[in-house]
């Protein structure tokens, strides 16, 4: 599930192995309302994401603009309850706020997009967390990308985020007079040596490469 805005959320149905016809169903009941008080001018929920027992929603402009990201778990104080289990920031002297822009998660890993700066220039970011990094069922950082190769600058660029295994997907569609372009990385898990996040390969929007 994905909430494009308020009134609209899109289903991505994962259909490997699936038998053709399918029925997609999407036919949902509401079983519980998490209300955090923040202020409403937090966005909470404009980025969702769940896989299982756990749920990650982006509050993009909470803490005025600095960005959290909240994670939910079933039976998290109660059976059959969702409870709050860990809020994620950003609080580095780098953070550029919007933390929660886009979320994704799988397994035991959760990417965030939001933005950082260097000395001159802000730009998009990528960060990855990890279950048990830092604690048992303790989510911790792991991995936080430096500025995109196709020279991207926020707040017009952003990352949209996918995540599988010891994969995760970072799209990032931007044009610009500088010559930005469209890119997707691809970050692996051991990329970098073993448990450690690095980038795997890089794909550019043919349609500026010269491919047709």
């Amino acid at each position: 599930l994905h909430l494009i805005r308020p009134g609209r959320i899109d289903i991505a149905v994962d259909d490997h192995d699936a038998r053709y016809p399918i029925t997609v169903d999407p036919t949902f009941t509401a079983t519980q309302a998490v209300v955090l008080t923040e202020s409403p001018a937090g966005n909470f929920g404009t980025a969702v994401a769940v896989d299982g027992d756990t749920v990650v929603v982006g509050a993009s402009a909470a803490y005025s603009q600095s960005g959290a990201v909240y994670i939910f778990s079933r039976n998290q104080g109660g059976l059959g309850a969702w409870g709050l289990a860990q809020m994620l920031s950003d609080s580095s002297a780098a953070a550029a706020g919007n933390f929660g822009l886009n979320v994704a998660i799988h397994g035991d890993t959760v990417a965030v997009s939001g933005y950082v700066r260097n000395s001159t220039t802000v730009f998009p970011a990528l960060y990855i967390f990890e279950r048990n990094l830092g604690g048992v069922s303790a989510w911790g950082q792991a991995y936080l990308s430096g500025p995109p190769s196709n020279n991207a600058t926020g707040p017009s660029g952003k990352y949209s985020l996918a995540v599988y295994g010891n994969t995760v997907v970072a799209g990032l569609g931007f044009a610009s007079a500088t010559g930005a372009i469209g890119s997707v990385v691809f970050l692996d898990r051991n990329a970098a040596g073993v448990g450690k996040w690095g980038v795997q390969a890089t794909l550019n929007d043919p349609q500026n490469s010269g491919l047709d």
